[in-house]
């Protein structure tokens, strides 16, 4: 998960620690962004937000916003960054 991966879509996530670009349809939920870059959750509650081991950091681009998010709860709705806790991810 090193390097800049860029996939097709109209606004862009990057995802950190990897310093991955995902470009990404507006009202997609985070997960999905993050899925097509590489990153998997070790989440255990399908998707429903209940296990909360897809908890990331994001910044919102455009109006400046620091949040804590459910990657599988969130739409993106504009140009984020994210920070990925890399003990929550698939293979770690």
């Amino acid at each position: 998960m090193e390097g800049d991966s860029v996939v097709t879509g109209e606004l862009k996530l990057r995802i950190f620690p990897w310093d991955i670009t995902v470009k990404c349809s507006r009202g997609e939920t985070l997960m999905k962004s993050l899925n097509r870059g590489g990153v998997f959750f070790k989440d255990t509650c399908d998707r429903k937000g209940t296990c909360k081991n897809c908890r990331v950091n994001v910044y919102l681009e455009e109006s400046a916003e620091q949040k804590e998010l459910l990657a599988c709860r969130a739409e993106l709705h504009e140009n984020t960054q994210v920070s990925v806790p890399t003990n929550k991810i698939m293979g770690d």
